[in-house]
């Protein structure tokens, strides 16, 4: 696996997850938001950036 398949597999992962944690996000904005969490922090699992971006949420006070 070569690097942009792994990072596309990262990003599919995190927007599985971000889409469970939040299910009103559309794939288009999901896929986006993993694609920024992961310039963000690559070295993350993409559930723990998942669930550390919808923590965030949370502290905002953003439910879905």
């Amino acid at each position: 696996m070569n690097d942009d398949d792994e990072r596309d597999a990262w990003i599919d992962r995190c927007s599985a997850e971000l889409r469970a944690f939040r299910p009103s996000l559309s794939a288009d904005e999901a896929e986006q938001l993993a694609a920024d969490i992961w310039c963000d922090s690559p070295s993350l699992g993409p559930e723990d950036a998942a669930e550390r971006e919808v923590a965030s949420w949370r502290s905002l006070g953003i439910r879905d």
